[in-house]
């Protein structure tokens, strides 16, 4: 063989490094985009540079990375569009484990407006379950169900407008009859418990109506 600093030398060592660059470009792009895609492209490239540490195309690698995170959110972002066929409450899963994969993401936008377009339709849905509570004079049903609404939508438009429904609702649980009615508000606000958590906390940030 020739001597390692020879022309000779330095050019086939060159093409077994744009070969084995080549071979693994090949293999990420045959890769199926799904859960595993990330890894396994990392994995290849990582290899390569631990063959190459001082490769001259570690730069392109860089820019390359930013690509296969491109194709994962879109990949995750087309799986989210399907989950409008799931019930609410996955449907609100899949929407927070892609806020919580991509902060920041492309489709962020798009995202954080399908959680709030179905906040709201969940939440009027809640508000028309009240007249059932009314009937039936159950109103824990109604305030179990905001409790779940509120801890699930913390940081959205819709915590406050819950929290009002919250508030009626418990108070109405707590004095049933409507004769007391004008007493309720100014009652609960003087004998309610202090209490720590989530929604607690959220509860006794909203302004009370006057």
């Amino acid at each position: 063989m020739w001597p390692k600093s020879s022309p000779k030398s330095i050019n086939f060592l060159q093409s077994k490094e744009d070969r084995d660059f080549d071979q693994a470009i090949l293999k990420i792009s045959s890769l199926p985009v799904d859960e595993q895609y990330e890894q396994k492209a990392i994995d290849l490239y990582g290899d390569f540079l631990e063959k190459y540490p001082n490769s001259r195309y570690q730069q392109r690698i860089v820019s390359s990375l930013g690509d296969i995170k491109n194709l994962v959110d879109q990949y995750y972002y087309e799986e989210l569009k399907r989950a409008a066929r799931m019930d609410f409450s996955q449907r609100l899963q899949v929407y927070k484990s892609y806020l919580k994969r991509f902060p920041g993401g492309r489709y962020q936008g798009d995202v954080d407006t399908l959680m709030n377009e179905m906040g709201q339709q969940h939440l009027n849905y809640l508000k028309t379950e009240d007249a059932k509570c009314e009937q039936t004079q159950r109103w824990e049903t109604c305030v179990q169900r905001y409790d779940r609404f509120i801890a699930e939508f913390q940081g959205t438009p819709w915590l406050k407008p819950a929290a009002r429904c919250w508030r009626s609702c418990r108070i109405s649980a707590i004095w049933p009859n409507s004769e007391n009615s004008r007493m309720k508000p100014a009652m609960i606000s003087r004998k309610r418990p202090k209490r720590t958590g989530t929604i607690w906390t959220a509860i006794h940030k909203v302004p009370r109506s006057r």
